[in-house]
């Protein structure tokens, strides 16, 4: 129900920035949502064990986050010369692709070995 929440409110981000992004600077506002977007839901799941307060939380970082993904691939295609756009994107997918399985690995480790409220105030 978390992720379902995240991932429409993620949508709903992207169909926003799309329509209202051009009046704003990108910098800033892909700063605003980066700080919006990591650490709050840590913080969230360490304190509380209510679903309310993490619902809202997720949403809000899921507005958060739908902002990122544009930003960043505009500014690819922008920076990337054209002849070499297709090894660039190759290569930036396939290494997000690498370590994305390390993304739940290590914390798991983390929470056998440190416990659960450890790992989630871990960026502390």
């Amino acid at each position: 129900m978390l992720n379902a929440a995240f991932g429409i409110c993620a949508l709903t981000g992207v169909l926003v920035y799309g329509m209202v992004g051009s009046r704003f600077r990108r910098w800033p506002v892909f700063t605003i949502a980066f700080l919006i977007g990591g650490l709050p839901r840590f913080v969230g799941a360490a304190f509380t064990d209510s679903f309310a307060p993490l619902a809202v939380i997720m949403a809000v970082e899921g507005l958060a986050f739908g902002v990122l993904n544009p930003i960043m691939a505009t500014v690819t295609y922008e920076a990337v010369p054209e002849e070499l756009r297709s090894r660039v994107l190759s290569a930036t997918t396939a290494s997000v692709q690498l370590v994305t399985p390390l993304g739940g690995l290590a914390p798991g480790l983390l929470v056998d070995s440190a416990g659960l409220s450890t790992t989630l105030l871990g960026p502390f």
